[in-house]
């Protein structure tokens, strides 16, 4: 509200700047996702064993896969554009979600807690990259 105008609302004091997510955000994102990419390694021996003895199908494991480097590809591409990462990071959430449905190891459902985590801090990222 100002003296010449009461109906206009306040100016925000805070800074332009201070809508951005927090880098250590960023940091935790990329921690997980290299967490994941470690556990993704150790596993790959035991997913194609499970391939060759018929215990997932190919679609799967291709699932498995693509949704294993979309997280990684995404959580690295977030330091640089964040739209892109969102869009990479949902992908690798959906891929995760379908393969959870068809599959249950535990590291398949952290690799879709961390693609969700990952998803949500890169929206809130692009979307406070446009304001």
């Amino acid at each position: 509200m100002t003296p010449d105008n009461p109906y206009q609302a306040p100016a925000s004091s805070a800074a332009p700047g201070s809508t951005r997510v927090p880098r250590r955000w960023i940091a935790i994102v990329l921690s997980l996702a290299a967490f994941q990419t470690l556990v993704v390694a150790l596993y790959t021996p035991t997913t194609l064993s499970q391939l060759r003895d018929g215990g997932i199908s190919v679609l799967t494991a291709m699932a498995w896969a693509s949704a294993s480097g979309l997280l990684a590809t995404g959580s690295l591409v977030l330091m640089v554009s964040p739209r892109l990462a969102t869009c990479l990071l949902f992908l690798a959430a959906v891929l995760s979600a379908l393969t959870y449905a068809q599959w249950r190891p535990p590291f398949v459902f952290t690799g879709l807690l961390v693609a969700v985590c990952a998803a949500l801090v890169g929206s809130v990222s692009a979307r406070s990259a446009r304001i």
